[in-house]
């Protein structure tokens, strides 16, 4: 019994001086307890169970301290911290809510001081400029997408802290509250984000005009057009990119100016025309996409083909028939596709010649048969479908058969898809028959899933990137 008292008093001797030790050392270094829970919670976020990383969760969003925000997001922004870790992490800070938008956002190095542009970057590097964070390698993965998914998952509640934001004496940290406003578009936000557009940043005035594009609101038409002479390219093609869906008559002269002025613009300008062509009493931009058709500029051509089918002119058919023939893919491709749309039964005969010509792109004769199926009726459908069962070229009928949702929405004949089938068919155009939602199209990839003895391969819903282990049922393309 001696023994046994004499054992426990040495027990105590030992521990008490511990405790006290470590009482002193908690009492010395305020913060240490927490810094060490926190730390085995965040650890906690790396589990494959999933009831332990939503047990961590809970109980880091309900500390909701400065410290564990600090933590949590000086994680989240290492690039190294990936997978369940990673997962874990984001719904922490998302379960604390706004309190985590402005430190998401300013974390990572500012830019460093800046020099006149038109000094030669490396020398600037030199001077000890940092590249911007959107030029970054990891920029895309550990500042962009992240910080948006955070964002995105605290909802509106994150819209105020990043209005404030936008004020930010760091010029990333403002470009970066105008990007992520992008998924949010408070109504509030249009007054800061017009501000933006005179920021010495371009990259600023950039994310405040993409943000800008997103509002249909007419708030946002002026400080648009205006940005349309900005001497960032960036911004001023953004700007000409959100101007046609706003519908606004007043945008109309300025993006023709623009047009003539600046090639940058050109392609969105010509395609926002087009959009603009739509509304009542815009006869000045459907005349200006006329004469855009016969434009010696490439580009210009390039983008007014896709234009016109905005407007469905038939003063566009002629042109349209002769940019069958031009030099530049793209334009022949494009004026095919708008023949479809116009739906004129004169487009049938330059379309089948089209079909018929050995030195034609492949590209061109894909649009060129779906134009025949969009435009119908006796002599189209015949076209087409000799082409595709008798002297059509292999390659060209398999790669228009092969996004068939998007041609059936195009309004393609269901003949001509079985037809491409049967001529050029494999498992993964048959699958995309097969779930295509038309009954018909789904008995005829059936029917030729059981020739092919692969029914069940046709039968079964698979995701795009599992068409790659078909390989072994597929055609030897030429």
């Amino acid at each position: 019994m001696n023994a046994r008292v004499l054992s426990s008093k040495r027990r105590w001797a030992i521990a008490l001086p511990l405790a006290i030790l470590a009482v002193l050392v908690a009492w010395l270094t305020p913060g240490i307890v927490a810094r060490y829970r926190i730390a085995y919670l965040m650890s906690r976020l790396d589990s494959a169970d999933v009831a332990v990383r939503k047990a961590a969760v809970k109980k880091l969003a309900a500390w909701k301290s400065d410290q564990v925000i600090d933590a949590l997001v000086v994680t989240f922004c290492n690039e190294e911290c990936k997978g369940h870790a990673r997962e874990g992490v984001r719904d922490a800070l998302i379960a604390i809510g706004p309190a985590v938008v402005e430190p998401i956002l300013t974390c990572g190095e500012s830019s460093g001081p800046t020099f006149p542009k038109w000094l030669p970057q490396r020398l600037r590097r030199m001077l000890g400029e940092k590249p911007p964070w959107y030029e970054r390698p990891d920029a895309l993965a550990a500042s962009t997408f992240s910080r948006g998914d955070v964002l995105q998952g605290i909802g509106p509640a994150a819209a105020g802290p990043l209005i404030r934001l936008l004020g930010h004496a760091r010029p990333d940290v403002r470009a970066r509250a105008a990007f992520e406003l992008w998924f949010l578009k408070p109504s509030n936000a249009v007054a800061g984000l017009v501000s933006l557009l005179k920021d010495r940043d371009g990259q600023v005035r950039w994310a405040a005009v993409r943000t800008l594009s997103r509002y249909r609101d007419a708030r946002v038409v002026a400080p648009l057009i205006s940005a349309l002479e900005d001497p960032d390219d960036r911004v001023a093609y953004s700007a000409a990119e959100g101007l046609g869906p706003l519908h606004d008559p007043r945008a109309v002269g300025p993006l023709i100016d623009a047009i003539d002025k600046r090639t940058c613009v050109c392609g969105n300008a010509i395609l926002s025309l087009g959009q603009l062509a739509c509304d009542a009493g815009s006869g000045e931009a459907a005349q200006a996409l006329l004469t855009y058709l016969n434009s010696p500029d490439t580009e210009k051509r390039a983008a007014a083909v896709h234009a016109v089918a905005w407007i469905r002119d038939q003063r566009a058919l002629e042109p349209l028939i002769a940019l069958l023939s031009d030099a530049r893919t793209e334009v022949a491709a494009g004026a095919a596709m708008s023949l479809g749309v116009l739906g004129d039964d004169r487009a049938v005969a330059a379309l089948t010649a089209v079909l018929n010509t050995a030195n034609v792109a492949k590209e061109v004769k894909v649009k060129a048969l779906l134009a025949l199926s969009m435009i119908g009726g006796a002599e189209a459908d015949a076209a087409a479908l000799k082409f595709v069962t008798d002297g059509g070229e292999w390659a060209v009928t398999w790669e228009w058969g092969e996004n068939v949702p998007d041609y059936i929405m195009y309004g393609a004949g269901r003949d001509i898809l079985i037809a491409a089938l049967r001529k050029a068919g494999d498992i993964e155009m048959a699958n995309r028959l097969y779930w295509s939602d038309d009954a018909g199209l789904a008995d005829a990839a059936a029917q030729w899933g059981r020739e092919h003895d692969c029914l069940k391969e046709v039968t079964l819903l698979r995701e795009r990137h599992e068409y790659a282990k078909w390989d072994k049922y597929r055609r030897p393309r030429k």
